[in-house]
């Protein structure tokens, strides 16, 4: 069933995704009701399974991890096999992404390791335990990615929407023992207190409050933000590989404000390999992205070579 949502609760979930970790009067303030209301109101969302979580967005180049991502194609794979294989994808430690699509590939994987050897290892043992069922992989490493807010929410045209770059600036930080603790206690719950993020970490509220501080204005800690289910809302994820001819940095670079500016997009990827390009969009169905790519085949025509999508319809991590 479809949730209709009326305009307080959008601008409630906007408001949360865009910092979940304001404080409530501030956001009540935003939002034009009372405390007690808007308290109402995201609990209310958090029980119907629009909002699943909340989830701090973390610099993971910055930190000096490789990004991989890796995309299988399955063959004469059985329901037993298929669980299979998700189970044991999913209890790899480095797998911070798993999800079943359908369109150009059946499994989408993102790991992060700090060694280029230890990820070897994981595909090498995901190939050798699975060879009989897996017809085709692709591996790419992440540069760059731009984690996008849900303007669709509140959109205006007028707006300029705030969004979070994980990408490593050749300035590699390295955390204390503490400061790595917060960042993996902010990455599964934004909106931990700071009393409770103190007393996990052995620190008072003051130490705290300071190094979430200096992780946050070091860009190690982008965000704080809830995690929306769109197909609650009707909207399915699209993650659209693209293909150019003639690329270069100023083509690129119009390519990517086209995508941060449409009110549907959710994440832009650079990579080395392939592809060239790749984004995550909100789609109602295969119409909506078959307009899209209308509309960015005549804007691009003089680069535009080709594009492969898939439609996530299940993910089975996401860390």
């Amino acid at each position: 069933m479809l949730e209709k949502l009326d305009i307080k609760d959008r601008k409630i979930l906007a408001e949360l995704d865009m910092n979940a970790r304001q404080p409530m009067t501030i956001l009540s303030k935003s939002v034009g009701l009372s405390r007690q209301v808007v308290e109402y109101r995201i609990k209310k969302l958090e029980q119907k399974g629009i909002i699943t979580g909340y989830v701090g967005w973390y610099n993971s180049l910055k930190l000096g991890y490789n990004h991989c991502r890796i995309f299988l194609n399955l063959k004469n794979i059985d329901r037993t096999t298929e669980s299979k294989l998700i189970d044991y994808l999913k209890n790899i430690e480095e797998i911070v992404w798993l999800s079943w699509n359908e369109g150009k590939w059946d499994i989408g994987i993102s790991i992060i390791v700090k060694s280029v050897n230890k990820l070897n290892e994981i595909y090498q043992k995901i190939i050798l335990n699975y060879s009989n069922y897996i017809e085709d992989t692709q591996i790419s490493f992440l540069i760059k990615k731009y984690y996008l807010t849900h303007k669709y929410l509140m959109f205006d045209k007028k707006n300029v929407y705030p969004y979070y770059e994980n990408y490593n600036d050749g300035n590699v930080f390295i955390p204390d023992e503490k400061e790595q603790l917060i960042i993996s206690l902010i990455r599964n719950n934004a909106k931990i207190s700071l009393l409770n993020l103190s007393k996990k970490c052995n620190i008072d509220i003051k130490t705290a409050r300071n190094k979430l501080n200096k992780l946050y204005n070091k860009n190690i800690i982008l965000g704080y933000r809830a995690l929306i289910d769109t197909t609650k809302l009707g909207l399915y994820n699209y993650h659209i590989f693209f293909t150019f001819d003639n690329m270069n940095p100023k083509k690129e670079k119009r390519v990517i404000n086209f995508i941060k500016k449409h009110p549907y997009s959710i994440e832009i990827m650079q990579s080395i390999g392939k592809p060239d390009l790749d984004c995550s969009m909100l789609f109602r169905n295969h119409f909506d992205l078959h307009m899209f790519m209308k509309e960015f085949r005549f804007l691009f025509s003089d680069i535009y070579r080709n594009h492969r999508f898939k439609m996530i319809t299940k993910v089975y991590k996401d860390t």
